[in-house]
């Protein structure tokens, strides 16, 4: 089977692919008759031709190599002496960057006791003619990457990576392809080697959808790149503020892109769905496969080709829903190669929010009282925030009551009504997190006091430490005034307006409370 047969596209479109982008150092030294051939006719034939392949003689190589039929074939001599037997290639002028994630892709089969393969890498030397031997059996400073040999019959097992990016950069001069360095001394070994290229493995950059956060730096983190400020996530969000009654505060954020070259996201939805955008370089223009946590990423379309990728987002897999781990691990594999793959731990799904801060209880009468709480302190974390759930019970029962709960928006603070009078009371906040993609305008509906339903699979919080036990007055008594079966506003002589950010500021000399 031919390159262009097994990449499953017409073979004149073969080096229109980004993984692919450097056979044409190798079809640039076909002979010069090969100028009537086809491009992809030349990918097929260039081990067929040699193309400066296995130039050395049997004895120099310690294999007798045979070429026809779009393969080079070869019997590993028995030499004695395993690291003879190689087989070069012609000299080439090939440049391994240290982000491109370079690897050396070629299709063979070995038919003999042998488990171990080796391909040696030869650099250009710093200068011209540094070498004091140009005899060819020399491998000037090597860079040796063993290899296993595959067992399994299957063709497409036949298809070897090595990823030459971890051992080397720089401009690659020679190629030497040691079939087995492992033999038993056995003769009559053989392998065959029907086509080479030098690939690039997909690079993600930006993984952008659910909440965005952007980082400054060029380069994955490591030792060597990036400052401790271009590690700082960055965001591009307004917030827009709401007060409902004039009392309840509530808060949404807008958010645009930023130039920043890099990019992850997080707070999907585990239920999935949500359109996902991956930036990056290498991935070809079509066919490639992504996925979240080894779950295929649904219709995954190359919107520009090799650098971006949209696709739904699959639900969180049931594993990662029995253990949720943060971040999950976006990858991106070339569609016909699927092992040219670029990772980046740049999505999480949506997590469960801190507890708050324990609830403060106010204006309390004879049938109800305020709840007031925090909302949480980290930026990204309230974020996430969609709702709460706020429930009460006696200080004397032992549990809370599924009916004595509500929902409210975004809000921190809401009125519970139609308690006893005469008893203690105590409460607790729990945040919750919904789809605000899915939901844009359900989420932030809320009535008088606060209050909406809650909303399909939300992810529910940690709740927060019991409030103080606080007692509403009994009937009768001065203060238990029931103001409580309606919201309160205040009424200035001039306009309605009121205290919002704390329920605890008095009201102006000049207003008055109507409930």
């Amino acid at each position: 089977m031919s390159l262009a047969e097994l990449l499953g596209r017409p073979r004149v479109l073969i080096l229109q692919h980004a993984a692919f982008v450097l056979l044409a150092v190798l079809l640039s030294l076909l002979p010069t008759d090969a100028a009537s051939v086809s491009p992809s006719q030349q990918v097929m034939n260039s081990i067929a031709r040699k193309n400066g392949w296995g130039q050395s003689s049997s004895l120099e190589m310690g294999v007798e190599v045979d070429a026809g039929d779009g393969r080079l074939r070869g019997v590993v001599l028995d030499s004695g002496d395993s690291d003879l037997a190689f087989v070069d290639s012609p000299e080439l002028h090939v440049y391994v960057g240290a982000d491109e994630r370079d690897h050396l892709v070629f299709r063979m089969k070995y038919l003999g006791q042998c488990d171990l393969a080796m391909i040696s890498l030869e650099r250009a030397p710093s200068e011209t003619n540094a070498w004091a031997t140009t005899d060819r059996r020399v491998l000037h400073d090597p860079v040796r990457i063993p290899f296993e040999l595959h067992t399994n019959v299957l063709e497409q097992d036949d298809i070897y990576y090595i990823p030459i990016w971890q051992h080397v950069t720089g401009v690659i001069r020679r190629v030497r392809l040691h079939p087995c360095v492992s033999r038993n001394g056995i003769t009559g070994q053989s392998f065959s080697l029907d086509w080479v290229a030098f690939a690039k493995a997909p690079v993600i950059t930006k993984v952008r959808g659910c909440i965005d956060k952007y980082y400054g730096y060029q380069h994955f983190p490591d030792s060597s790149h990036s400052d401790e400020d271009s590690m700082l996530p960055q965001l591009n969000c307004t917030e827009l503020e709401r007060w409902t009654n004039g009392f309840h505060h509530s808060s949404a954020a807008v958010c645009a892109p930023m130039l920043l070259p890099r990019a992850a996201t997080y707070n999907c939805a585990r239920e999935g769905g949500g359109l996902l955008s991956i930036s990056g370089k290498h991935f070809g223009t079509a066919d490639a496969v992504v996925t979240i946590d080894g779950v295929e990423c649904l219709d995954a379309v190359h919107v520009v080709p090799e650098v971006e990728l949209q696709c739904r987002l699959p639900a969180a897999a049931s594993q990662w829903l029995a253990n949720p781990a943060y971040p999950s691990v976006v990858r991106v594999h070339n569609g016909h190669l699927l092992q040219l793959v670029g990772e980046a731990p740049s999505l999480s799904y949506a997590a469960p929010v801190t507890a708050p801060q324990m609830p403060i209880i106010s204006n309390v009468a004879a049938h109800g009282l305020d709840v007031n709480w925090r909302a949480p302190d980290d930026v990204w974390e309230s974020m996430t925030v969609t709702g709460y759930l706020v429930a009460w019970k006696r200080c004397a029962d032992a549990s809370f009551l599924a009916e004595d709960v509500v929902v409210v928006g975004n809000v921190t603070s809401t009125t519970i009504t139609e308690l006893e009078s005469a008893m203690s009371y105590q409460v607790k906040v729990t945040p919750l997190t919904e789809d605000q993609i899915r939901w844009p305008l359900e989420w932030q509906n809320i009535d008088l006091y606060g209050r909406r339903s809650m909303l399909p699979d939300a992810v529910i919080g940690i709740n927060s430490p019991l409030s103080s036990c606080v007692e509403t007055p009994a009937l009768g008594t001065p203060d238990s005034t029931d103001a409580f079966r309606l919201p309160c506003v205040f009424l200035e002589q001039v306009g309605l307006t009121s205290p919002r950010d704390d329920p605890q500021i008095s009201p102006s000399p000049n207003s008055t409370r109507r409930c």
